[in-house]
């Protein structure tokens, strides 16, 4: 049975063009026949002809030249999109008029297809044709427009859905812009993955419908392409407007009434940014071909449209559209027309504001130097100098927070350097810059967070993996075509120092030596970005890719705008960390106010840890107020029936059964120094931690030791991580990802003057000073991996942790990495700092204790070629004894001496230097030399 599908309305006798189409369907063949009548009432016929195989086409084409006003032709064409499922005609399909139309289609379809086209009365730019058996229609009435939906069975259940959403849509933009151009609205399903509006229906891709943000936002774009697209028409020849209107109509709006208008034109910004590498104005975007067209079509001329609200205030932008639409709805509207329009209509001189934005290419780009506060004679004022890049003109908002309140203002400007002075009459705490991103503008460098885009366009990018992943990750330099492929053995630290890198496997082998905790569950697909610690203009990245996700990635331009994503049952979820807006200078912060409660005594102390199971009792390693201080926290616990395990700094773990063995007695002080290496370990006189070890044995309290083999610190500090060979010494995780950390101990590094290298010696090792923070994070792991270990295993142990201060200072050391690993709660207790952080707590001395030094021969030694005296000190017990320059002392009162910790620790036990034996070798000669 034929469908006849027929619009002879009265408007149809005042319709200047018409177009009637006749289709009569081979399906099995794919085949169209065509039969055409048009008509043109007023002019001679516009119609382009080739590419159709038309009967009589040249006799057609001669009544063109003379001018005709009717043409009735016919062809047929093989079209792959029809066949018996689905028919979809959308370009290239019948002979285009170069003017609106009124269409009319006519098929030979049976009755059970369900066939979609521009059903309207209306003139419009083309036709369209849809046509399939499998559609399941449901539809709805709203103010006289019949809404439907044509979905296939998979996604009926959805229909409530989208005409609901429908119907709110066209309520909103019913108030916003005018009264809906047509008499219908269809919501069509479509094989393919699309997202087109044509006039009175959208045709969306089956994949995406039970996407959220289709419904939440790209329905209700499609929606609003019925008024401006569809109703009024642009002409893209001379610059398509509509796409970059409607994003900021229906996009942009939908973010301003969710509170999230600044991170989306943030987001536009790095759209930009990301994907334009070949710039164009404005006015030259015809459609959309790729990234960079849509960049400059869709996301710049939106900004343009959204300063244009703010420049002329939001009721009078939408008073203007409101009026355009109702003048010229069924009507070509040109970029020069709209601009007129609003030119004439807004009463302003908008003229260089489209010339500059419409017709010239760019964006501000600006930066501001020289900004200075004063005071003069009763009033605050703030100079600053600004340079642009290229100039522009434009007001730039400025937000001035002052003590009584917050002041914003807009500065004009138009040159490319200008001087400019603002006044106020509070005091000026800071000045932001177009905090609001109000301005088409580059970023300034402190707004950029880390996405996924800059990866993309990352040049020097190396992709580290292991070589057994290699399969895994076959395909990945086509997801980065810029990136070379480094095997992790084969990475060096001035790859990671110039460059970008990109850890492919999550358990990848230097992964945990850069970034370990991640804390993205491994069943997932994730990539992921930080900065990179050594180089803030690069990146650190990883991807961690499951086999039967990998397809996934190839789609990562859709993501650019993120820092991670991480996909799971074909769930995607997206995270981006907040980055400041627009460029803030401070002058001073309020005053800042803390109030010192009554002091709690130290005995006291258990009642402000609370609960905390790791506790941080920092110290300066010299003072020995501070381990008195240390001893009264383990003795305060203890009381209050803590079970307490003392964790020290001063022990190296390999000598846990040395502290052992002392603590429960099996061996004396001499025994114990001796066999923990103390002073071969730890330079400092043993006293500083005596009365700690005493009453850890007199109450049989467990010590260990916490401190990693100092040679391999050492070992880090000369060659850097990469560059170590027995791995399986260092720590299982080192975290380099705090970059503050890093700036932190560059200062000690600078102010110490390390140099990377053993026994003081210069280098010229250009990376001293990133290997210095390499070994101080080997420091931190490895201790800190020792807490974690020990508290998995005594989970009801209190750990009360005695380390020197700059291993916990704003809790970057020890602490962050102890708790990022067991969520134990925690407390850091300072000795006499004058700041620490929140909840931390300060220990503030008055009275200085000193201890006694162990005596000293009075000679200089060189260590590194036997216990050799090279020098003697006038009136010392050396001279006194009769030692020389190039002696080789062997024994000390009897016992042998085999280097400096051996000779530190007898010392130790020396009370004085009467009746004290040495043993030494001169010339080769053994002799003995006693004291009296």
């Amino acid at each position: 049975m034929k469908a006849l599908l027929l619009f002879l309305l009265p408007l149809f006798l005042y319709a200047k063009c018409t177009y009637d189409l006749n289709l009569d369907f081979d399906l099995k063949q794919q085949t169209l026949k065509v039969n055409a009548n048009v008509k043109q009432s007023e002019k001679s016929l516009t119609i382009n002809l080739n590419g159709f195989n038309i009967k009589n086409k040249e006799a057609l084409t001669k009544q063109l030249l003379n001018g005709a006003n009717h043409l009735q032709f016919s062809y047929t064409l093989t079209n792959k999109n029809i066949n018996q499922d689905f028919i979809y005609l959308l370009d290239n399909w019948y002979p285009k008029v170069n003017e609106l139309c009124m269409y009319t289609i006519t098929t030979n379809l049976p009755t059970i297809y369900k066939t979609i086209f521009e059903k309207t009365n209306k003139v419009i730019s083309h036709a369209t044709f849809i046509a399939s058996p499998n559609y399941t229609v449901h539809s709805k009435e709203y103010n006289h427009i019949t809404i439907s939906t044509y979905f296939f069975k998979n996604n009926t259940l959805l229909a409530t859905k989208y005409l609901n959403k429908t119907i709110d849509y066209i309520k909103l933009y019913e108030k916003l812009i005018g009264k809906f151009p047509f008499k219908v609205f269809n919501i069509v399903e479509n094989h393919a993955t699309t997202g087109y509006s044509l006039p009175t229906y959208t045709l969306v891709g089956s994949y995406l419908l039970n996407k959220p943000y289709l419904l939440n936002q790209s329905l209700g774009h499609e929606i609003l392409h019925q008024y401006f697209g569809n109703a009024i028409f642009s002409d893209p020849r001379k610059g398509n407007y509509a796409e970059g209107l409607v994003t900021h109509l229906a996009d942009n709006y939908y973010k301003k009434q969710q509170n999230k208008q600044i991170q989306n034109r943030k987001n536009s910004l790095l759209q930009f940014d990301t994907f334009v590498t070949k710039e164009y104005p404005a006015n030259q975007f015809t459609h959309r071909i790729d990234k960079n067209s849509m960049a400059i079509g869709y996301t710049k001329v939106a900004y343009i449209f959204d300063m244009l609200e703010e420049k002329l205030g939001t009721k009078k932008f939408f008073e203007i559209l409101q009026s355009l639409y109702k003048e010229k709805a069924f009507r070509l509207v040109n970029l020069e027309d709209l601009t007129n329009y609003f030119q004439n209509h807004s009463k302003e001189d908008l003229e260089p504001f489209f010339k500059q934005w419409f017709y010239k290419e760019g964006r501000v780009q600006f930066q501001v130097n020289n900004i200075k506060k004063s005071y003069h004679r009763g009033s605050f004022k703030i100079t600053f100098t600004l340079q642009q890049k290229e100039p522009f003109s434009f007001e730039l908002p400025l937000e001035i927070k002052t003590y009584d309140g917050t002041i914003n203002k807009k500065v004009h400007i138009s040159k490319k350097e200008q001087e400019l002075t603002v006044h106020m009459k509070s005091e000026p705490l800071s000045i932001s810059f177009d905090n609001k991103l109000s301005l088409f503008r580059t970023l300034f460098k402190e707004e950029y967070p880390l996405n996924i885009g800059a990866l993309l366009k990352e040049k020097k990018l190396l992709m580290v993996m292991d070589e057994k992943d290699q399969s895994t990750y076959k395909n990945i330099q086509k997801i980065f075509p810029h990136g070379k492929i480094v095997f992790s053995k084969d990475l060096k630290f001035s790859d990671v120092k110039n460059a970008s890198v990109l850890f492919l496997n999550q358990r990848n082998t230097l992964l945990q030596h850069f970034l370990p905790r991640l804390n993205i569950p491994k069943e997932s697909s994730f990539l992921t970005l930080r900065t990179n610690t050594f180089n803030t203009q690069k990146l650190f990245a990883v991807l961690h890719s499951q086999p039967k996700l990998q397809r996934s990635f190839f789609m990562l331009k859709h993501y650019a705008n993120y820092q991670t994503i991480i996909i799971k049952d074909k769930n995607i979820v997206k995270k981006l960390d907040a980055t400041q807006n627009g460029f803030t200078h401070t002058f001073s912060q309020q005053p800042a106010v803390s109030i010192i409660k009554k002091p709690t005594r130290i005995n006291d102390i258990a009642k402000e840890i609370g609960d905390a199971k790791v506790i941080y009792a920092t110290e300066s390693h010299t003072n020995m107020s501070h381990h008195l201080n240390q001893l009264r926290i383990i003795k305060a616990l203890v009381d209050t029936n803590k079970d307490v395990t003392i964790a020290m700094e001063m022990f190296q773990k390999p000598f846990q059964q040395a502290l052992d063995d002392y603590i429960a007695n099996k061996t004396d002080l001499n025994t114990f120094l001796k066999q923990s290496q103390y002073y071969k370990r730890w330079k400092f006189n043993y006293d500083y931690y005596k009365p700690i070890l005493d009453y850890a044995k007199a109450k049989n309290i467990k010590v260990i030791g916490i401190n990693i083999d100092r040679k391999i610190v050492r070992e880090v500090n000369k060659k850097g991580l990469l560059h170590i060979k027995e791995k399986s010494k260092l720590p299982n995780k080192i975290d380099q990802s705090n970059i503050t950390y890093k700036n932190n101990l560059a200062k000690i590094f600078k102010e110490h003057k390390f140099d990377g290298t053993e026994h003081g010696k210069k280098t010229t090792n250009p990376y001293s000073k990133e290997f210095f923070f390499q070994s101080q994070l080997v420091w931190d792991e490895a201790m800190a991996e020792n807490i974690v270990n020990y508290t998995k295993k005594h989970p009801k142990k209190t750990v009360v942790v005695l380390v020197g201060s700059g291993h916990v200072q704003n809790h970057y050391g020890i602490p962050a990495r102890v708790f990022e690993d067991t969520k134990l709660p925690y407390r850091v207790i300072l000795n006499n700092v004058v700041q620490g952080l929140e909840n931390d707590i300060i220990l503030r001395n008055t009275n200085e204790v000193k201890i006694k030094e162990s005596p000293k021969l009075g000679v200089f030694l060189s260590i590194y070629k036997k216990l050799t005296v090279t020098d003697v000190i006038k009136d010392s017990f050396g001279e006194k004894v009769g030692l020389q320059k190039d002696d080789v002392i062997l024994k000390f009162n009897k016992e042998a001496v085999h280097e400096l910790a051996d000779l530190k620790r007898l010392l130790y036990f020396l009370d004085s230097f009467k009746n004290v034996t040495l043993t030494i070798k001169r010339n080769n000669e053994e002799l003995t030399l006693t004291s009296k």
